[in-house]
C-alpha cells in the first residue's frame, strides 16, 4: 500500500535515468521506499484518528482498509491474477490520475491495466472492473509526505552511487517529510505536541477548530488564553449597536461596566 509512485519519486531528481539497462537504484528498491514511509504515515493516522476509523483496540487491517477506502485512498496493492473485492481501492501507477475503486469485483489480469486516467472513467481488468475516483483531498496530502520521504530516502542511495547534487537534494526532501509528518503527528517540529494539526479536518469531520478571532474567547469558544483581550490585541470585539465589549475591565455594554 503506498500513495505515490515511482515515477513521482524519481521525478524530483531530474538527471535520474529510469529504465536504463542496470538502473541502479532498480524500480524494486524505491517501491520498497515509498511502501516503508506509507506505514509510516498509515501509523500515524491509526494512532491519531483511531476513533474515527473504529475500535481499533485489536488494531485491525480491515478496520483501517475499510475507512481508508471511505476516503478514496489505496487500501491494498494492486496484484496480477488476484481477487480485488468490493471496496478495493488502489493507486494508479501508469499516471498520477488517481485512485482506482473496484465496481465490479473479480480476478485481476496478468499485468497492470493501463487505467482510465479520466475521472469517472472504467478500466477492464480481467474480470474485474476499476472505476476512477480521482484524487481526494486526503489522497493529494499524504502523496505529497510519501514523495518526500521516499525521495530522501533515494536520495542518499543516489549519494552513495556518487551523485553529488543528490546529497543536498535528499537533505531538502527530507526536510519537507519530517515538517509533513510533524504537522499530520500535531506536533511541532521538535515533536512537541500541539492542540491540532493542520490536516486533522481532513481525516477527522469532528476535528476541533481553533476559534477564527483569538479575542473572541467568550463568544467562539474557551480555547484561548485569559490575557487574549481585545483591548490588549489591538482590535475590536464589539457586538450589536449597544457595544458589547469582552475586555480586560469587565463585560461593557451600553456605556455601562458589569
Amino acid at each position: 500500500m503506498s500513495f505515490t509512485t515511482i515515477a513521482n519519486v524519481v521525478g524530483l531528481y531530474p538527471t535520474f535515468k529510469r529504465g536504463v539497462v542496470n538502473q541502479n537504484p532498480p524500480d524494486a528498491l524505491i517501491q520498497q521506499f515509498i511502501d516503508d514511509f506509507a506505514e509510516d504515515l498509515i501509523s500515524i493516522l491509526e494512532r491519531r484518528f483511531g476513533e474515527t476509523i473504529g475500535d481499533l483496540t485489536d488494531a485491525t487491517t480491515a478496520a483501517t482498509n475499510t475507512w481508508l477506502a471511505t476516503l478514496g485512498l489505496p487500501n491494498q496493492n494492486w496484484y496480477s491474477n488476484t481477487q480485488m473485492n468490493a471496496g478495493t481501492v488502489v493507486l494508479d501507477s501508469n499516471s498520477p490520475a488517481g485512485a482506482q475503486l473496484i465496481v465490479t469485483p473479480g480476478v485481476s489480469g496478468s499485468v497492470v491495466p493501463f487505467f482510465n486516467p479520466n475521472f469517472g472513467g472504467i478500466t477492464t481488468d480481467g474480470v474485474a472492473l476499476w472505476l476512477n475516483i480521482g484524487q481526494s483531498r486526503q489522497l493529494r496530502v499524504l502523496e505529497r509526505g510519501n514523495r518526500y520521504g521516499a525521495a530522501g530516502q533515494f536520495g542518499r542511495v543516489m549519494a552513495s552511487f556518487g551523485v553529488a547534487s543528490a546529497k543536498g537534494m535528499a537533505t531538502e526532501y527530507e526536510g519537507e517529510f519530517e515538517a509533513f509528518k510533524a504537522e499530520l503527528n500535531a506536533e511541532t517540529i521538535k515533536g512537541e505536541p500541539k492542540g491540532a494539526g493542520q490536516f486533522d479536518v481532513l481525516f477527522d469531520p469532528e476535528a476541533s477548530v481553533q476559534t477564527p478571532r483569538p479575542v473572541m474567547m467568550g463568544i467562539a469558544g474557551g480555547d484561548q488564553p485569559i490575557w487574549a483581550t481585545a483591548d490588549i490585541e489591538g482590535i475590536s470585539a464589539n457586538f450589536s449597536k449597544h457595544g458589547l465589549d469582552f475586555g480586560r475591565h469587565g463585560l461593557n455594554w451600553g456605556g455601562y461596566n458589569w
